[in-house]
């Protein structure tokens, strides 16, 4: 059985909704540390102020970070790996539903590329042959991925997609390789 006792986590899109009920969960199940990434400042710091005062201080971080930037995101990652020595569980929440012509090419950035390159540090993190502890990574689709008749958003809807069929192939892959 799989045990979050003595693990860090890194969840994205983490301040509000499905990404905050995760963060909760791991809390649940005794997690070390989790470290909410999202860029509501708003949400995010009201997460982290109530899990302060339920969980104690110290067991949850919120990080304002846009996922589109590899940059700040790799700097999340830096500053859990030098506070906590790993991150064990990555899960990638982060996402939009937004077609509209203005938004589209953020919807496709932040569902599925931003995801990709979170999903490839983890792994640069993570690999034993590289050193790390090994660890979980969950990529977060949807049901609209699956049935077209469910949503009229198809950008998104398509997105999801990519990320079923990313994580599957990734997990053949890895399974191949090691």
């Amino acid at each position: 059985m799989f045990s979050c006792q003595n693990k860090v986590a890194i969840v994205t899109g983490g301040a509000s909704g499905i990404g905050a009920n995760i963060v909760l969960e791991f809390l649940k199940e005794n997690i070390k540390h989790v470290a909410i990434i999202d860029v509501d400042v708003d949400s995010g710091m009201r997460l982290q102020d109530s899990i302060d005062v339920k969980y104690g201080k110290g067991k949850a971080t919120f990080y304002k970070c846009d996922v589109t930037n590899e940059v700040q995101l790799q700097e999340v990652f830096c500053n859990v790996i030098e506070k906590y020595e790993s991150v064990d569980i990555v899960v990638n929440n982060a996402g939009v539903a937004d077609d509209s012509p203005k938004m589209y090419k953020r919807t496709i950035e932040i569902n599925f590329t931003a995801l990709v390159a979170t999903t490839i540090m983890a792994l640069d993190h993570m690999r034993v042959d590289k050193g790390g502890k090994g660890g979980t990574i969950i990529n977060i689709s949807s049901i609209t991925a699956l049935d077209p008749s469910i949503s009229a958003v198809h950008i998104y809807s398509s997105t999801k997609a990519a990320v079923i069929h990313f994580s599957t192939r990734l997990g053949v892959r890895l399974a191949i390789l090691y």
